[in-house]
């Protein structure tokens, strides 16, 4: 609904505000924000539009979409897809309600700086990026949670062409959404860092064709038209807004951003964004119809288990990486095997002594029409 862009300026005391910005994320995405607030610093600071740059036409890009081969980039996601017929679900026993709402939840988990740290140092061992671990541990999760070897999810790109000059400086809409299909080795001499390797190498090929419309993706797919693609989504923050925002605002003499909240909504059950850090930031978006408080904060545990297992070591295999904590495992063990009964210490050819001693005229044996 009309207007998509929304600004209120709140007076809190004499000399501090709260900005209140609300936009449609049809007009511009998140990479845009750092390069439009840089040119509101210095239009507050300088009182001249003469200190801002000549802005790069959103045009320019929409001239490049026009030069793509639509056809060639529908063959490779059609391939990329086939077999997939459904998209892996973390539903537990709740009906999935789409779209999302103005009631969906967040719940935020930051791992500490020496964990951070490990994580590092296992894509530095693995020669991979730290989007990688985490869709990889992201398979892995949704594996173990519904027993699929082959599951699938989506995750963003920044869609800016490396191809289009002075991509980078465009403010407008670029970034994308894309399933990713992961096949989680099952063999017990499959290693994380062949796995993760494998990943990686899986990237570029995306890219090259990240530009087909989602849409035009699932159109190829053989997931039907009323359900979506992927159930969750993955959003890897390059670059956070608010340390950008704190570093335009020095600039000026007088003016101070203190603190800076995002709320972003989108049509996904359930998204993760992560936000690189010296403490790794996961923010996890969900609609209560879909997942409760109590299973999300499960489902982030998980997923900080398998994280830690990761960084114990690239060379590990992968079946050595476990969805539950020691603890959760001990617990689990106490509450299920029950003691063990007494007549299972006889052998099996001594309890069919026992039963002809105790009902020597019942039938033993049926086969077919004998007994």
């Amino acid at each position: 609904q009309p207007p998509l862009m929304r600004l209120v300026l709140i007076q809190l005391s004499a000399d501090q505000y709260q900005f209140i910005w609300t936009h449609h994320h049809a007009l511009l995405d998140g990479w845009s924000l750092p390069l439009l607030f840089q040119d509101l610093f210095a239009l507050y600071q300088t009182a001249s539009l003469a200190c801002l740059p000549t802005p790069v036409a959103y045009q320019h890009y929409v001239g490049w979409l026009q030069t793509q081969d639509k056809q060639t980039a529908s063959d490779y996601w059609q391939a990329y897809l086939a077999g997939v017929t459904a998209p892996t679900s973390l539903m537990l026993d709740t009906p999935l309600l789409m779209p999302a709402s103005a009631s969906g939840q967040t719940y935020n988990r930051v791992l500490s700086e020496s964990f951070t740290q490990q994580l590092q140092a296992l894509t530095q061992s693995a020669q991979v990026s730290l989007s990688t671990v985490l869709q990889a541990a992201w398979s892995l999760l949704l594996s173990r949670f519904t027993g699929e070897t082959d599951v699938i999810f989506g995750y963003t790109r920044s869609g800016r062409p490396a191809s289009l000059p002075n991509a980078e400086n465009i403010v407008g809409l670029f970034i994308t959404s894309l399933p990713l299909r992961a096949s989680v080795p099952q063999h017990p001499s499959a290693l994380l860092h062949e796995w993760l390797q494998a990943l990686h190498k899986e990237q570029p090929s995306h890219d090259q064709y990240g530009y087909l419309p989602l849409v035009d993706i699932q159109r190829v797919s053989e997931i039907a038209a009323d359900k979506p693609l992927f159930e969750s989504l993955l959003v890897f923050e390059n670059y956070p807004i608010d340390d950008s925002l704190m570093e335009a605002a020095q600039v000026n003499d007088g003016f101070a951003v203190e603190a800076v909240e995002m709320v972003d909504l989108d049509s996904y059950p359930l998204s993760l964004t992560i936000t690189p850090a010296s403490q790794l930031h996961l923010q996890f978006g969900y609609q209560p119809s879909y997942l409760n408080d109590t299973q999300i904060r499960e489902i982030a545990g998980y997923l900080e288990t398998i994280l830690c297992g990761m960084a114990a070591g690239a060379s590990q295999p992968i079946q050595h990486l476990q969805l539950l904590s020691a603890s959760e495992q001990t617990t689990l063990i106490a509450n299920t095997v029950s003691p063990i009964p007494e007549a299972y210490s006889f052998c099996i050819h001594e309890l069919f002594e026992q039963q002809v001693a105790t009902t020597p005229d019942q039938v033993a044996l049926v086969f077919e029409d004998q007994s």
